[in-house]
């Protein structure tokens, strides 16, 4: 097919080869390839409609979006020849746009690298349910024996979007984990953390698809519970049911091999007494995340991330954050620092390998530290990680980049190395 440069010309070409007066206009959208999808959620991403004016802009523009919804290899277009011209000579033409799908059904074992340990486990993801881009994710994860007792990771959600055709995005998550914390002084407990959340979001303005200002909202039940490991008591217990609120603005679009755009945004969270909680706190998340692209050298990418949190209060009688792990500050043990406040910047630079450039090469640093107040960050550094990662992405699937990194901490001059099948952020 010839290149979007080419095409969009051709429709310049179009619009002045009929007199100063004749114009040239949409008379069908259609689409080609989507065997799974619903040409319904590729309308609702569309800047075009039948009877508009043709614009090559528009078109393009189309184009980026649905292939920002991440459900397709390839997503591509071409103008079907005039099907009617009127007596005015204003001509009327087919705009047909052509996607070549994913695989959606994804069924792996799952490799979790914590503390240079390998936790072996089996994700399940099935994207575009019914062809109406529902999502559902399980994950179960082994992450050995501590003390005699497996600790176990089960997480499960759900993506309704768009529900019954409205604005709207439904969520649902069930979470189950487990984890045994070792005591020198008293009895090893195993630490049993559940949680429940739903929610509701759309974005503010639809005529720009599934992008620009967004607003979110829902419940979320957690609850944690000791066990002695040797007796098998119950030690302690604690629960907490919260409002949550999230607003921002994403526009992030997926190419070939990287990504471009922007995100940012508030997140919150409260739990109080008169909502049945007995751990009464709130939590205040700031982020903004950039995904830059050089004209000179389009594969390559600049990726930041700036994240900035704080509680009132500890969160089931233990700190509201940490970090440390694959997801934050690479380089050291999952969970390193902690604390009720935090702040982290992570900086990548992604580097496509020449003959084959799905393979990236990734050099990040991290920085960041926790606080156990949001007053104590003006005394105590940030902790510093840097390092080395591989990047694989796999086309064939929904949201599949595959990574491994290796980091170096500088407060503990020591390396860890994490594996992962997405994107760090």
């Amino acid at each position: 097919m010839a290149s979007k440069v080419t095409k969009l010309w051709l429709v310049v070409l179009l619009l002045c080869s009929h007199s100063v007066n004749a114009v040239t206009y949409v008379n069908q959208i259609l689409f080609e390839g989507n065997d799974e999808t619903r040409a319904s959620v590729l309308r609702r991403e569309i800047f075009i409609s039948s009877g508009d004016i043709l614009d090559g802009n528009k078109i393009l523009s189309s184009v980026q979006a649905i292939m920002d919804l991440g459900l397709f290899r390839s997503v591509d277009y071409y103008l079907e020849e005039a099907v009617d011209v009127d007596f005015q000579n204003n001509t009327y033409m087919n705009v047909i746009f052509v996607v070549k799908e994913k695989y959606y059904l994804l069924v792996i074992p799952r490799l979790k690298t914590e503390d240079n340990r390998v936790h072996p486990g089996l994700q399940l993801r099935w994207d575009n349910i019914g062809g109406l881009n529902h999502e559902f994710h399980f994950l179960l994860l082994n992450r050995g024996k501590t003390s005699g007792v497996r600790q176990v990771k089960k997480e499960m959600s759900y993506v309704d979007a768009f529900v019954a055709g409205s604005d709207y995005t439904f969520s649902i998550s069930i979470a189950d984990d487990n984890n045994v914390t070792e005591n020198i002084l008293t009895e090893d407990e195993n630490v049993i953390d559940r949680s429940f959340s739903v929610g509701l979001s759309k974005f503010l303005d639809r005529s720009h698809g599934s992008r620009g200002y967004f607003l979110g909202y829902g419940v979320r039940y957690r609850f944690r519970q000791f066990e002695g490991v040797v007796s098998g008591l119950l030690l302690d217990e604690t629960d907490a049911t919260s409002l949550t609120m999230h607003f921002g603005y994403e526009d992030v679009h997926h190419y070939l091999h990287n990504r471009g755009g922007k995100e940012y945004g508030y997140a919150a969270e409260f739990s109080h007494h008169s909502l049945g909680s007995q751990s009464e706190f709130s939590i205040h998340n700031l982020y903004y995340r950039s995904y830059y692209r050089f004209d000179s050298r389009p594969d390559d990418n600049l990726n930041v991330q700036t994240l900035f949190s704080f509680a009132s209060n500890d969160v089931l009688d233990e700190y509201a954050f940490s970090l440390g792990g694959s997801d934050d500050l690479r380089g050291y043990d999952k969970n390193r620092f902690k604390g009720n406040a935090q702040f982290l910047m992570n900086i990548e630079y992604l580097l496509p390998d020449e003959d084959h450039p799905r393979l990236r090469y990734a050099f990040f640093v991290d920085t960041g530290n926790a606080y156990e107040t949001i007053h104590d960050i003006k005394d105590s550094p940030l902790e510093t990680a840097v390092g080395f990662g591989i990047r694989w992405k796999i086309p064939s699937f929904v949201k599949v980049d595959l990574r491994i990194d290796a980091g170096y901490g500088f407060a503990d001059d020591d390396y860890r190395i994490s594996a992962s099948s997405r994107h760090a952020f």
